[in-house]
């Protein structure tokens, strides 16, 4: 038996009132095909194409009256190139949208809470990256690609925050950088440098000088008593080592 696609059926399938159907059946922007002999409206086929058009255009903030025109001048392709193109853009957009959320989860991972002023850090943050004039271009691609991002929630990034929590418990607790955590903690720093740097040694130690800088240079500002505390820990663990820093 055909289905019959009433207007009750067409607006459960596709998610829409019985009486936005009625609407644009109204001011013509949708009639239904034919009626049943019961008097009950009836759409086609090629009427639920018309509608899912549409939907499409009403997705893009066209009004009604537009979309009206809309339908006459543009065939399905271009309408469909058109859904397609909004939706690439709200992809885009929620995109950054999950990168602002995952840098505001790894500043409180860091700094323990979220004030105004963190806030207006992360806004403010120049598109610009001072710290990419310290090196070459290819060099700056490298540190891009294989540093802690703050929108990052992957393995390396989360090391790092783990690593810095780790760095302000002990200053909190007044534990001294040559003690044995803060021995196991610049063992920690110089395992994920060596996995991040691996055979660019002389870049990660620039970096660390960049790193190190009280000057604006577009990388998340740590307070300068986690750099003291991990380059101090990094030297006792090399001087108790044997090695040379």
């Amino acid at each position: 038996m055909k289905e019959e696609l009433t207007t009750g059926r067409v607006a459960k399938m596709m998610g829409i009132s019985v009486r936005t159907l009625r609407y644009y059946d109204q001011i013509g922007l949708l009639k239904p095909g034919s009626t049943l002999p019961n008097g009950r409206r009836q759409y086609s086929k090629e009427d639920l194409l018309e509608l899912e058009k549409i939907m499409i255009l009403k997705s893009a903030q066209f009004s009604l009256e537009h979309i009206k025109t809309l339908m006459n001048q543009l065939d399905t392709i271009s309408i469909i190139e058109m859904h397609k193109r909004r939706l690439n853009s709200e992809i885009e957009q929620l995109t950054k949208s999950l990168e602002h959320t995952n840098t505001l989860l790894n500043m409180y991972q860091i700094e323990g809470s979220l004030s105004w002023e963190d806030l207006l850090k992360l806004v403010r943050q120049p598109r610009h990256k001072p710290w990419k004039e310290s090196f070459s271009e290819e060099e700056a691609e490298i540190l891009a690609e294989r540093l802690p991002k703050a929108e990052s929630d992957d393995f390396i990034t989360k090391q790092w925050l783990s690593i810095i929590k780790r760095i302000k418990l002990c200053l909190k607790q007044e534990v001294p950088p040559e003690s044995e955590w803060g021995k196991q903690i610049a063992e920690d720093i110089i395992c994920l440098s060596d996995h991040s740097f691996k055979g660019h040694e002389d870049l990660a130690d620039r970096f660390w000088e960049v790193r190190k800088s009280e000057e604006p240079n577009g990388l998340y500002p740590l307070d300068s008593g986690i750099m003291e505390f991990a380059e101090r820990a990094i030297e006792s663990a090399f001087h108790d080592s044997g090695g040379s820093g």
